[in-house]
């Protein structure tokens, strides 16, 4: 499971334990949506800092980020696969 929140961060979870295994924090504003890929290594998050940014989920890590909206990205769908 992973969770977008209003403190700038994703979380990924653990279910079974209900614990954090990782919070993914880049973002500067309220992070407002995740697709995560088929393969669920990667995930896009999309902020109202109008930012999108891509995450891998094994690293812990932003690994590229797109910028040029002038307002917050409320939406993914991404136009081919993730991974």
């Amino acid at each position: 499971l992973i969770s977008s929140s209003g403190d700038c961060t994703c979380i990924l979870w653990d279910i079974a334990t209900r614990r954090q295994i990782t919070t993914f924090s880049d973002h500067i504003c309220d992070v407002m949506t995740i697709d995560v890929s088929p393969d669920q290594s990667t995930f896009i998050s999309g902020a109202c800092d109008a930012a999108a940014k891509m995450w891998d989920m094994r690293q812990g890590r932003c690994v590229q980020s797109f910028c040029g909206h002038h307002s917050d990205i409320n939406r993914l769908y991404p136009s081919s696969p993730l991974a």
